[in-house]
This record gives structure tokens, sequence and C-alpha cells, in this order.
């Protein structure tokens, strides 16, 4: 709760902007919607918080995650620190993504990520269904053709690892609770992820399903 009201704070201060990853690329914020949202591998509506390695981490967040993302690293099969101190120049980076899907817009296409250069997608949880929004969120499929929904099993501050090309996407996040109607109501997923910078031509990025 500390580091979202930060991190509306942050955006009621800043003007949401766009950097793309070449050298020097400073932690940003944007507010993606629909207008923005087909500019990406996949559709997206959300409010997204972007945080490099190589800038001072004011809001603690790199203190929060590094040491839980080194072990993941191990268990895809990396060294604990790959990438950590590499910059665009070095084609693989480090970024940690914050994510506010907005109450009643906010959704994710169906996609899947490239084993590429990181085998497990990690995500940590900063929201629960029937506490922060009505209905809605995460999805995977079962047995290729069902939505399997998970919102449900899910508890604020848990952290959830699968395998990247497994097909997900996150279903319009409704809220009908006016109890809930606040700066921080919706649904919030925090993302540790080493993508291609945009100093590759043609960078490996998320397809759609």
């Amino acid at each position: 709760k500390n580091l979202k009201t930060k991190l509306v704070n942050y955006s009621k201060k800043n003007k949401s902007s766009f950097h793309k990853m070449l050298e020097g690329v400073p932690n940003y914020w944007r507010k993606i919607d629909e207008k923005q949202m087909n500019k990406y591998s996949f559709k997206v509506i959300k409010n997204a918080w972007y945080f490099f390695r190589w800038n001072k981490d004011k809001m603690k967040v790199w203190k929060l995650f590094s040491n839980k993302w080194s072990l993941v690293k191990y268990l895809m099969g990396l060294n604990p620190d790959e990438y950590v101190k590499n910059t665009p120049k070095n084609k693989v980076i480090d970024r940690i993504q914050i994510v506010q899907y907005p109450k009643n817009t906010g959704f994710c296409q169906s996609h899947w990520h490239s084993p590429k250069n990181q085998r497990i997608i990690i995500s940590f949880y900063f929201s629960q269904i029937k506490k922060d929004f009505f209905s809605g969120g995460t999805y995977f499929y079962k047995k290729g053709k069902k939505k399997f929904k998970v919102e449900e099993f899910i508890n604020k501050g848990d952290m959830g690892l699968f395998y990247s090309t497994l097909i997900h996407g996150v279903d319009p996040v409704i809220i009908e609770n006016e109890k809930i109607m606040n700066n921080l109501a919706g649904r919030w997923w925090c993302g540790l992820y080493s993508p291609e910078s945009n100093e590759v031509k043609k960078r490996t990025t998320s397809k759609v399903a």
C-alpha cells in the first residue's frame, strides 16, 4: 500500500511519458489508454511505472525485489547476477514494471513471451479480487481452449511464477463497490523482466496469442 501510494503521487507530479530503452533511459511512468494501446505488441490499457537498475532507487523497488529475482534467475538456468550490470548497449537489461489496471477499463490481450532471455515470468501481486476490484484479472488456458481464471487463488503480496510461453492475459478489471473507488483501486501487478533493449534492431518481443 505504501509503494502504491508513492506511485500514484509520483504520477500526479510528473507527466505521462515514453522513453525507448536506450543508454541513459530514466525511470518513468506512462498512461496507456485506448489511444496508445495499439502501439504495443499486444493490446493493453494500464498505468505503468518503469524502473531500471542504473537510476537512483528512490522508491526502494530494487531493494525489495533484487534478491528474489536472483533466486529465480538461478532457477531458470542463468547466473544469479545475469544482466545485473548491463545497460542498453549490452542488448539485454533488467526492468521492473509496476502496473495498475484502471477500474472498468484495464485489460491485457492474450499473449506469450519468448524464452530466449527469460524462461520464467515473475509476478508480484499488489491487489486482491473482492477487496481491490470486483471481477476480471489474470487468466491462462486449460488444455489450450478454456480460460482458467486464477485471481481467486491469489492473495495480496503473493509471488507467481510461470513458464514464459504459457498464453495468458488480463480480463477487464471491474469495480462495482463504491467503498473501493479510490486512487489505489483496481488490479495492481509487478513484473520482473529482462527485455532486449532498443539498441537491438530486431528486438524479440512478446507475441499475441
